[in-house]
Parts: C-alpha cells; sequence; structure tokens
C-alpha cells in the first residue's frame, strides 16, 4: 500500500508490518510524526523522500536494512537538520553515518547520546572547514597523543576503512591542495 503525494501527518506502521516499500510515503509534504514497530526490518528505497516536515524519526533496533534516500532527503539534498533515533552499531546509526545526518542513540535507559554525522568527512575538529588543522588533529590521534571522539573518528575516516592511519591524512592533504575532493 501507498500514501504517496497524500496529505497525512502522522502514520503508525502497523505492528506485525516488516517492510516499508519504496516511496511508500514519497512526498507526503504534510508528514510530521512516524512510528515504526519493532517488526519491521526492511525500510524501502527512498520510503520518506520529500517528506520535509518530518524531522526526525525513531528507528527500532530490530530494523536491517534502510535502503538510500529513505529518510532525510528532499529530491537529491540532504535535509541537514533531520535526526535519526535509534541504537548505537545498528542499522539506523549506519544510514546515520552514511548520509552524514545527526544521530541519537536511545539504547541506555534514560539517557540520549547526540552523534553529528553531518560534519563533513575531514573537518576533524568541526569548525566547518577542512585544513591543516584538522590533519594535525587526526596526527595526533594516530600517534596516540589525543583520542577523538566517535564523531571526530568518522569524520577523520575519510576512505572509510573504519581505521584512522595515514592513508586519512594522504586524503585530506589531497583535498585541502585542490588535487582530491573527499
Amino acid at each position: 500500500m501507498s500514501f504517496r503525494d497524500s496529505k497525512i501527518t502522522e502514520v503508525t506502521i502497523p505492528d506485525g508490518c516488516t517492510t516499508i516499500d519504496e516511496y511508500a510515503f514519497c512526498s507526503c509534504n504534510e508528514l510530521t510524526e512516524v512510528t515504526i514497530p519493532d517488526t519491521v526490518k526492511y525500510i524501502g528505497w527512498s520510503a520518506f523522500l520529500n517528506c520535509d516536515k518530518l524531522k526526525q524519526v525513531v528507528i527500532p533496533a530490530g530494523v536491517e536494512t534502510i535502503e538510500e534516500r529513505a529518510f532525510g532527503y528532499i529530491d537529491e539534498r540532504i535535509f541537514g537538520d533531520f535526526v535519526i533515533k535509534g541504537c548505537k552499531g545498528s542499522a539506523a546509526e549506519d544510514y546515520a553515518k552514511e548520509n552524514r545526518l545527526k544521530f541519537v542513540d536511545i539504547s541506555t535507559t534514560g539517557e540520549e547520546t547526540v552523534y553529528d554525522y553531518n560534519t563533513p568527512m575531514g573537518d576533524v575538529n568541526g569548525d566547518g572547514k577542512v585544513n591543516s588543522a584538522d590533519i594535525v588533529k587526526t596526527a595526533a590521534h594516530i600517534k596516540g597523543l589525543k583520542s577523538l571522539n566517535e564523531a571526530e573518528k568518522s569524520c577523520a575516516d575519510v576512505n572509510t576503512d573504519e581505521k584512522i592511519d595515514s592513508a586519512d591524512i594522504v586524503k585530506i592533504a589531497a583535498h585541502i591542495k585542490g588535487l582530491k575532493k573527499l
């Protein structure tokens, strides 16, 4: 079933549902709230594309796959202040990282930890620019002089191999010199 282009303002996916199909709620411009049950395992491509009033979503830990542009996109552009809430280490966090969205870890009872993956790749110090200061901070981490937090590690790992090493510094330097975009 598709609600594409409808004027609904909120939706509760029925318990027992395992899939949210691609484009299911695409361009529901009035949609502000979505409730997803623990039974959902798959969220399809562009399922909530162009839902510009939807500012956040809680994704249960049981969701295994979230396809491209499922949340947080207006056409091809990332909706910068969109927030994904979910459990650390889940498909929700992976989606937030891959799409440079803010992630809120709700797995600890009574506490929320915010990870701002909206910072550009290479901007390790979070000042909005990729420059030599980011290389210095990354190098200090590699040498064991200064630890990076999770968000900083995400920004430093520009080659996305899940380790921070000299290869990342080389890529950041090439970007700064204008030789290669990150």
